[in-house]
């Protein structure tokens, strides 16, 4: 059946009756007792309502489907059923937003609401069902279990990167090479393994060591991409151009069959190793929805962390940042100090806060104060980098071309 509870409005009503009988007492005026029955009928009709009520109800919520693009809309489908005709109130909870839809069902009932969905992830929460009385004085509760979620994906651009991302490395498995048969560059000499072709063969290390040895070459195939995201930034808007940046980026890279990885620079430091893939490519997206804005974050400490210990050798670094401070910079200089080759997409943020702003003479003068320092740290970040320069009023392809 449930358990019947009582809302403030009854709190109220019963505080009514109370000061009825009150007054009555204390003026001697007992024929005022009688004002009372009309609220002790209410009381009655309305706990015996809801306590007569059963909790039958079958609730389903449906989502069209699981990722969206930023800007798109998603379509919440909420679905009841019930054993006759009820009023109820529906509470449903996804991040910190409430919906409440209230109504007399019969047998079965759809709502449907929308959200504009934004780069995040929509946790939806446990549904809530109250069975009311038409007074709102009791109610009963039942909680449906449900768990789902939204993706807002950042938007993604198509982008072409003029880099070289040829070179020697070593690697074990299956790997797409450029070029047939065996590797080019001498990198070691090696135990043999059966199935090595006998022109591999060291003979004079076979000689010295009194076993057979091999050559190992390295074959010249595509160097890894990693991305390395700056989350010093103020505001969320500003972030998601960065979010932008790097998913164009992982995107030409599965295009192209470049492996990649993610290093998100934030109150700590979350690496995801390079792979191929489809697979992996949802999974740095993934990775990156999750990525808020940070204040403090020791970005040198974490590159050259992550850069000495976990970094392929040769690799490329594509470094995203705001770079409205020297930390950034501090960062390239550690990448450069591992011969690691740097390009740096940075996006203005003060171009993106000036836009929603009310244009006014103060806000001008601001704005360019900030840019003037921005772009001192710009040109002494060139001599350690390339330097891609995102105003937020152009696409990123237009900015790399007339970069690179």
């Amino acid at each position: 059946m449930g358990k019947v509870r009582y809302t403030t409005k009854f709190v109220y009503t019963l505080s009514i009756v109370f000061l009825l009988v009150i007054i009555s007492i204390i003026s001697l005026k007992f024929w005022l007792l009688y004002s009372i029955y009309p609220f002790l009928i209410l009381i009655f009709y309305s706990w015996y309502y809801v306590y007569s009520e059963n909790m039958d109800i079958v609730l389903e919520r449906t989502i069209d489907k699981r990722r969206f693009i930023e800007g798109e809309t998603a379509t919440v489908n909420i679905k009841l059923s019930t054993n006759g005709k009820k009023l109820l109130k529906i509470w449903e909870r996804y991040n910190e937003n409430l919906k409440i839809f209230l109504g007399y069902i019969e047998n079965e009932k759809s709502f449907k609401y929308k959200i504009n969905v934004e780069r995040d992830i929509y946790i939806f929460q446990d549904i809530i069902a109250d069975i009311k009385d038409p007074f709102s004085l009791f109610y009963k509760r039942k909680e449906f279990k449900t768990m789902d979620y939204i993706l807002g994906l950042p938007k993604i651009e198509d982008i072409r990167l003029k880099m070289n991302v040829k070179g020697y490395k070593v690697v074990s498995g299956a790997f797409p090479s450029p070029k047939m048969g065996g590797g080019i560059e001498f990198h070691a000499i090696r135990d043999y393994v059966p199935g090595d072709p006998f022109k591999v063969i060291n003979w004079k290390s076979t000689a010295r060591f009194g076993k057979l040895m091999s050559n190992e070459y390295e074959s010249e195939k595509k160097v890894d991409f990693i991305i390395v995201l700056d989350t010093i930034i103020e505001g969320k808007k500003a972030l998601d151009y960065g979010v932008r940046a790097a998913v164009s980026v992982l995107f030409y890279a599965l295009k192209t069959g470049i492996p990649f990885g993610v290093l998100v620079c934030s109150d700590v430091g979350y690496y995801l190793r390079p792979d191929y893939g489809r697979t992996h490519f949802f999974k740095a997206v993934d990775f990156l929805c999750k990525t808020e804005a940070k204040k403090r974050v020791n970005i040198a400490g974490q590159v050259d962390n992550y850069g000495r210990r976990f970094f392929p050798p040769r690799a490329k670094v594509i470094f995203i940042s705001p770079m409205i401070d020297d930390r950034a910079l501090e960062a390239v200089k550690v990448l450069r100090g591992y011969r690691y080759k740097v390009l740096v997409i940075t996006p203005s943020v003060f171009s993106i806060e000036f836009m929603e702003m009310e244009r006014t003479k103060e806000n001008e003068l601001a704005y360019k104060i900030l840019e003037l320092n921005r772009k001192n740290i710009l040109t002494e970040l060139k001599r350690y980098a390339d330097v891609v320069n995102w105003r937020a009023e152009i696409p990123l392809r237009a900015a790399l071309e007339d970069t690179l």
